[in-house]
């Protein structure tokens, strides 16, 4: 064969491999979309709460098998051993190959893990964008077991929690009983009686419109009705920054699944239509039994009431009336916020994040 025909065919087994390298890398071939970031627009997304086992358990259903590793790979052959032949022009060895192939492999975060689960329960269609104040159009006829997904600015930390955060910080509980070793003891025996896998929930409440109509600057003294929303989570799973959780934390993305709903009043078969028993048995009696100090300090209005007198401190007596009223306004904060007492729903988070 002459060298005119050789280098011909050298040229033309090179446009080749050229052009099977522009196929593989392009970043509009099919799976480019598995090199784009996995996170909300804005960038990383900061979580308050995330259920790392249920993103697991969800995204091996969605993937079919145990999801331990995800291989990302951009590949010129089948296989790296391959070896390139061009006829009487030489071998392109799977090292060269390899040089015009991008290959990595990623082990997924938590967070990574759980935005390509939403990713691909969104494409699937199966979530429903809620808005919980319109409880009859958005969340009513939803079926039970519907994943959901709505943003809030109303979703504040139970007042119960408070005692059990001042607990978990170290630094927390020494500055609230810095010279007494015997309150520290009692509060860390409270945290005990909570356990560590300690369950909470957060509690939406949002009033739908006057009865009978639209709501208007004019119907503000009309009855409207309440819609409630419980969020029950495992507390240890939370966030411990505390700005998330302090007086709301701003507006968070809730993505979960909605587990149960209660579309119609019950209030004249029972108390409520539903109660999170399982929160209030975790946290009722260890309220009752956390020394009176550590409830006084974690409760605002108690609080409050020390620090009003400034330098005149409060009597035996007086100091012992505030510690039972605070006592009493969590347990009653915790009934209200572990129960739906006619219509709403109990969603079940898997992240809140924003």
């Amino acid at each position: 064969m002459s060298t005119w025909w050789k280098a011909a065919i050298g040229a033309l087994g090179f446009a080749f491999l050229a052009l099977l390298v522009l196929y593989v890398v392009d970043p509009g071939s099919e799976d480019a979309s598995a090199f784009q970031p996995a996170f909300p627009p804005g960038g990383p997304a900061e979580f308050l709460y995330l259920d790392t086992a249920r993103v697991a358990t969800y995204l091996a259903q969605v993937e079919g098998g145990e999801v331990e590793s995800e291989k990302l790979s951009r590949k010129l052959t089948q296989s790296l051993n391959t070896k390139i032949a061009v006829k009487d022009v030489g071998e392109i060895s799977a090292t060269q190959a390899n040089e015009l192939a991008a290959e990595r492999t990623l082990k997924p975060t938590a967070a990574s893990s759980f935005f390509a689960l939403q990713t691909r329960l969104e494409d699937a269609r199966v979530v429903a964008s809620i808005d919980p104040r319109r409880f009859e159009k958005d969340v009513e006829l939803l079926k039970e077991g519907k994943f959901v997904s709505f943003k809030t600015s109303t979703l504040l930390s139970p007042i119960y929690l408070n005692v059990y955060l001042a607990v978990l910080h170290a630094g927390t509980l020494a500055a609230i009983f810095p010279h007494s070793s015997d309150h520290r003891k009692a509060a860390e025996n409270f945290f005990e009686k909570v356990g560590p896998t300690a369950r909470a929930a957060f509690a939406l409440k949002h009033l739908g419109p006057p009865t009978g109509g639209v709501a208007s600057d004019d119907s503000q003294g009309s009855e409207r009705e309440e819609f409630v929303y419980l969020l029950p989570v495992t507390v240890p799973l939370l966030s411990s920054e505390r700005s998330l959780l302090k007086y709301g934390g701003g507006e968070f993305t809730v993505f979960g699944k909605l587990v149960r709903r209660f579309p119609e009043t019950t209030a004249h078969e029972r108390k409520f239509a539903y109660v999170d028993s399982a929160t209030q048995e975790t946290w009722e009696q260890a309220i009752r039994r956390a020394p009176g100090e550590l409830l006084c300090r974690t409760e605002p209005h108690c609080a409050a009431a020390i620090r009003g007198k400034g330098k005149e401190q409060l009597s035996d007596a007086e100091r012992v009336d505030e510690i039972k009223e605070s006592r009493r306004e969590i347990l009653d904060a915790l009934e209200q916020q572990t129960s739906i007492p006619e219509r709403g729903a109990v969603i079940l988070p898997i992240a809140i994040y924003k």
